[in-house]
């Protein structure tokens, strides 16, 4: 990505799901003038957009040059990009809508929009994310309250005597000499996640 805009500014996510993409990119500011903003992509894409207002899935145009899928567009405080990326040798469809507004339409818009309660339907199962589990070991009875999951898988090694992720180790102090809780089981006795 280039841009204008502050490094600490932009917020991106790319998921991989088969071939294609998911980025979602966002702009954290909460107030300020609509900037230009290129997005480049490494690889050939043909892109579509997902416009989260409305539901509508659209492809979008976009430039392909040098091993790089190049799209431009106005990026509005608060605002975001939702694109899928599908392998292609070319990127044909539509512009990205350009947002001609000033700080306080934006700002009333977002509001706006924002209010009241919207019903929410799943397409398909287990998309939720997992982010603040309630778990238990296998052989607890009672549940542990809920968690941040790194915080909790944290917890859940230091419990079990594993490294923590990121290679540091456990701070709880563990015997060696002490026979294994679950012997005989590989994945160490993670019951389950509930929320």
């Amino acid at each position: 990505m280039t841009s204008r805009y502050p490094a600490e500014k932009l917020l991106y996510q790319m998921r991989r799901d088969g071939e294609k993409r998911i980025l979602f990119l966002v702009n954290t500011e909460r107030a300020g003038e609509i900037r230009p903003l290129r997005v480049m992509i490494r690889g050939a894409w043909q892109l579509r957009l997902f416009d989260t207002h409305s539901g509508a899935v659209t492809p979008v145009e976009a430039r392909q040059e040098n091993g790089w899928t190049i799209v431009e567009n106005d990026f509005p405080p608060h605002g975001h990009l939702l694109l899928e990326l599908l392998p292609s040798s070319e990127s044909v469809g539509r512009p990205l809508p350009r947002i001609v507004a000033g700080e306080a339409e934006v700002e009333a818009a977002t509001v706006g929009f924002l209010r009241g309660t919207m019903p929410v339907t799943l397409d398909e199962p287990n998309v939720l994310v997992l982010d603040l589990p309630e778990w238990r070991l296998a052989g607890e009875a009672a549940w542990r309250p809920r968690e941040e999951i790194l915080r909790a898988d944290d917890q859940i090694r230091d419990l079990l005597g594993l490294r923590r992720r990121g290679g540091q180790r456990s701070s709880s102090p563990v015997s060696r000499s002490k026979p294994s809780r679950w012997p005989g089981r590989r994945h160490h006795g993670l019951q389950s996640v509930s929320l």
